[in-house]
């Protein structure tokens, strides 16, 4: 029997974040067969409190560690930076909407 390789999801949200999706985004997350290593969640800026909510909500119930860049510096380099946090050599990359 093949063993599963470990791997982390990256993913960024920002202010325009919806707590919604990103509430479906985690909910599909944890109910993975085979569950990520890591979330690494980059808080590309300011986040709405209701977002920020759910995130510290959803941190008991799956391994998400945060990445706070104090402003707002776009998905490209707030990926890169997240890339950066990530420890497997698998990294899938998922979006929050």
């Amino acid at each position: 029997m093949n063993k599963l390789t470990d791997y982390d999801f990256l993913g960024s949200i920002y202010k325009n974040t919806k707590e919604s999706e990103l509430k479906e985004t985690f909910e599909s997350i944890k109910n993975q067969t085979h569950k990520p290593k890591n979330i690494i969640l980059v808080f590309d800026g300011y986040i709405e409190k209701k977002v920020f909510e759910l995130v510290e909500k959803y941190k008991k119930l799956i391994p998400i560690k945060i990445l706070n860049i104090e402003n707002n510096v776009g998905l490209g380099i707030a990926l890169r930076r997240g890339l950066l946090k990530c420890e497997s050599k698998i990294v899938l990359r998922f979006d929050t909407d």
